[in-house]
């Protein structure tokens, strides 16, 4: 195959990088994106996140629907 050695060269490093890194240490940097993640849509103006809705309910607020959908994630890496 000719496409193996090419795949061996970028993820063989990748591999091996990763593999260095403590499981505790991953763990915090997965629940570090994971909180990025649902902070991130905050960042979003209100006329972007209603743009379409019929009206500005704070149930029609997509925001703080990716808050709340991440927080069952953030809390099984935190406590897990």
């Amino acid at each position: 195959m000719a496409l193996r050695p090419l795949l061996e060269a970028i993820f063989t490093p990748l591999d091996r990088a990763l593999g260095s890194i403590p499981f505790s240490a991953a763990r915090w940097i997965v629940v570090g994106f994971l909180v990025l993640a649902a902070l991130l849509p905050l960042a979003l103006p209100k006329d972007y996140i209603y743009l379409g809705s019929p009206d500005r309910r704070k149930l029609r607020d997509l925001r703080l629907w990716a808050l709340i959908i991440m927080l069952p994630y953030i809390a099984i890496y935190v406590l897990f």
